[in-house]
């Protein structure tokens, strides 16, 4: 009966250490599970962020393209400004040149008697009035 009550007591010993061993594998492939799963939520949080990073590059770039746009129309509107601008610089200076030739053949307006002798005059030009505000803005 001893033999019997030890070959038991060794045998659940035995199941005992199988149990242990069993418990320690189930738990070491648990903390693998969790770790797996902590490291797949990672991931998928990375991608995501990488995600929005590249929806705020195309942003970027779209914000980039709008603004080259934009400063494409401002430079020809400029160009186009600037062509205007120097059109009417020539008109006013035609018509500035036109009035001081008339007042060079007509000295009379300023006291003069004109230049006949085909020697340059300083002209007496007025100092306020469109022909002096056009002379000084060319």
């Amino acid at each position: 009966e001893k033999a019997k009550q030890a070959a038991d007591l060794k045998s659940q010993v035995a199941a005992e250490r199988q149990k242990v061993k069993l418990q320690i594998a189930v738990d070491k492939a648990t903390t693998k599970l969790r770790a797996a799963a902590e490291i797949q939520a990672s991931a998928a949080r990375e991608k995501d962020v990488l995600k929005k990073m590249r929806a705020d590059r195309d942003d970027t770039k779209r914000r980039l393209r709008e603004a080259s746009a934009r400063m494409d129309a401002s430079a020809k509107t400029a160009a186009k400004m600037e062509k205007v601008l120097k059109e009417m610089k020539n008109n006013v200076d035609s018509a500035v040149d036109r009035e001081i030739g008339d007042y060079r053949k007509d000295g009379s307006e300023y006291g003069g008697s004109g230049s006949e002798d085909g020697e340059e005059e300083a002209l007496d030009l007025p100092t306020s009035g469109p022909v002096r505000h056009a002379l000084a803005g060319a």
